[in-house]
Order: structure tokens, then C-alpha cells, then sequence
């Protein structure tokens, strides 16, 4: 965890000791989709797998990720459309936070939308 959070937050007890784990995906996701939360394939589960899995698959070699989705877990959790609407929402978040020139942007964007090739589920 970073350092600069505060030690003695809850009296040095930290709050989060894992950073983006996966393991209560398949309970989130049975509510949601067995359970009729959230139909599979409607707007609110693009929605909510898009902002939950934005940062679990990688997109910029320059920027990895910390915890990236299992291929199993991509396999159950993504399709193609989650695929083209995460190239987009990956760009408008990576530029919402760029504090470099415009070269730098541009060549975030083309490492976004490039064909990264059968290695990298965002090259579909």
C-alpha cells in the first residue's frame, strides 16, 4: 500500500490489505446475472463490468495494470462489445489524467487502438 496513506488510520490497522482482487467474482456476477439483478448483455452489466474491469485488462504496456483478469475470467466476464467500448472508455480515462503534452496523449491513443495481435484481448 502507498506509503503516503496514513499509518494510523483505524489505529495502524489498514483497511484494504488487497488491491483489486477478483475472488468474489463469480458471487457478484450470480446475483447479478442468475439472480436478475442485471441481465447479461443489458446496458446497466456493460456498464458495470466496463467501470469494474477497466484496470484488469491490459491495454498499455507503458501503464500495466496491478491485478489483470485470469483468461478464464475474461472468457466469462468479456465479450466483443466489452472489448470496443473498453478501448474507449480506457482512452478518455488515460487522457482525464494525462499531465504530459499533447505528444504524450497522442501516443497513448495509439497505443490504445492499436492491433496489439492474438496476445492482448483488447487486439479483437
Amino acid at each position: 500500500m502507498p506509503a503516503i496513506w496514513r499509518e494510523d488510520f483505524r489505529h495502524g490497522t489498514p483497511l484494504v490489505t488487497t488491491m483489486q482482487s477478483h475472488h468474489n467474482l463469480p458471487e457478484i456476477f450470480y446475483y447479478m446475472w442468475e439472480r436478475g439483478l442485471a441481465s447479461r448483455g443489458s446496458f446497466v452489466d456493460q456498464v458495470f463490468r466496463l467501470v469494474l474491469f477497466h484496470h484488469s485488462i491490459e491495454v498499455m504496456e507503458a501503464q500495466p495494470n496491478q491485478v489483470n483478469l485470469s483468461k478464464s475470467e475474461q472468457l466469462r466476464y468479456c465479450d466483443d462489445e466489452f472489448y470496443r467500448m473498453c478501448k474507449l472508455l480506457q482512452c478518455a480515462d488515460n487522457e482525464a489524467y494525462i499531465i504530459f503534452d499533447e505528444t504524450h496523449v497522442q501516443r497513448c491513443r495509439r497505443e490504445i487502438f492499436a492491433d496489439k495481435g492474438k496476445s492482448s484481448s483488447l487486439g479483437k
